[in-house]
């Protein structure tokens, strides 16, 4: 929303309105999916949109001579290398096709588990022997 109303880009409005309207098309269904048609439609729209967003960017300023660390980039720019690198994660977070698993196994449970005061290096993963 930042990089819309406050450098007025117009594939980050694009990709707002894209994903917005999606989510919403999702959250409305029975089934919480897109079928295969539809999610192949929505990456399509999806990976036009990055390709007018990267000529729509300002270019990044060479390394001067002299200078170490990062080239500083706007907000804009990292939002979009973001989106380009996360593509999977953007599009599966909102419509998840049949096929796809967010999470393997059981990791999502094992992840929130809480540990008891004073358990901590005495839990034993699957696989590995307790240390008691």
């Amino acid at each position: 929303t930042f990089i819309v109303e406050a450098d007025g880009y117009a594939w980050a409005a694009h990709m707002k309105r894209l994903l917005q309207h999606s989510c919403a098309r999702v959250s409305k269904r029975k089934s919480k999916k897109l079928n295969r048609r539809e999610y192949a439609n929505l990456q399509k729209r999806y990976r036009h949109i990055l390709t007018r967003g990267q000529s729509e960017l300002p270019p990044i300023p060479a390394r001067q001579n002299g200078k170490r660390g990062r080239i500083a980039k706007s907000d804009a720019h990292n939002l979009w290398e973001r989106l380009k690198q996360h593509e999977t994660a953007v599009l599966g977070c909102a419509c998840l096709p049949q096929h796809a698993s967010p999470l393997p196994g059981n990791a999502a449970g094992e992840s929130r588990r809480v540990l008891a005061p004073g358990a901590r290096g005495r839990l034993a993963y699957p696989g590995t022997p307790s240390r008691t």
